[in-house]
């Protein structure tokens, strides 16, 4: 992210959070386990694997990566790729967090996304999950992705799902968009471009309250959550073109031309 964003919202949250997207995926306990967040990193790292780059090596780059949650599933899968983030405690957090689970540490730098410090097609795909909503200047974002972006390659983004009312769902949010909105954005740079809905909210009853019965909610959230740990998360299935509102996220692909 970069200066256009408050400064709190960058540079406080993983100071006083410490690194809690971890907490929320790959925490021991099961009551801890969320399919939803890990839908959030699966679903757009599964959109870019039509790629394989040359010599089947891919090589990709996550901007925003945060604590590194997505640098650790893209890394497990044998990928090579770069995170950045203006959070300078966030990138600790990524580099101690995978270091201790994979025995190597990530490659991550203390960059903006305006100026993403790489040659020309450096990479094979680009990964942003929740920041263009966040950003004031788009283009020279989208701009800066598709300079550093192989013939061919691709970029899979997410960002919450513009409101019917059109009020922010957070006061650090720039823009929320819809479906035809993103779409409209990211074609000015991109001449390939699909946008999905995330998050059902049908879903989202199952796993949050299906009944409305406290304790009868307790249990069919769980059973959720163990099946969608050991067998299958639906919520990484879960998407669908020209959503309407009751599909709380959006992810988007774009690709470059050859």
């Amino acid at each position: 992210m970069d200066g256009d964003v408050k400064p709190e919202a960058i540079f406080t949250k993983y100071t006083a959070r410490g690194a809690y997207h971890w907490s929320l995926t790959y925490h021991e306990s099961l009551r801890r386990h969320n399919p939803r967040m890990h839908a959030r990193y699966d679903v757009p790292l599964r959109l870019v694997q039509g790629y394989e780059g040359s010599g089947g090596k891919r090589v990709g780059l996550e901007i925003g990566c945060g604590d590194g949650v997505l640098l650790y599933k893209a890394m497990s899968r044998g990928d090579r790729i770069v995170g950045i983030d203006l959070a300078y405690d966030s990138l600790t957090h990524a580099s101690e967090q995978i270091t201790g689970r994979l025995k190597r540490p990530p490659q991550v730098v203390n960059a903006s996304c305006y100026h993403l410090p790489f040659p020309h097609q450096s990479f094979d795909y680009v990964l942003s999950i929740e920041v263009i909503e966040h950003l004031a200047d788009v283009d020279r974002y989208l701009q800066e992705i598709k300079r550093v972006l192989r013939p061919g390659g691709m970029v899979a983004l997410t960002t919450p799902h513009r409101q019917e009312s059109g009020m922010l769902q957070d006061p650090f949010h720039v823009r929320e968009y819809t479906g035809p909105e993103l779409a409209t954005c990211l074609g000015k740079h991109f001449p390939k471009v699909s946008v999905w809905g995330m998050y059902p909210a049908a879903l989202d009853r199952l796993y949050f309250h299906a009944t409305g019965i406290g304790p009868l909610d307790k249990l069919v959230c769980g059973v959720f959550k163990l099946l969608a740990k050991w067998v299958f998360n639906p919520y990484i299935y879960s998407i669908r073109h020209a959503p309407d509102h009751c599909w709380a996220g959006l992810v988007a692909l774009c690709t470059v031309d050859c």
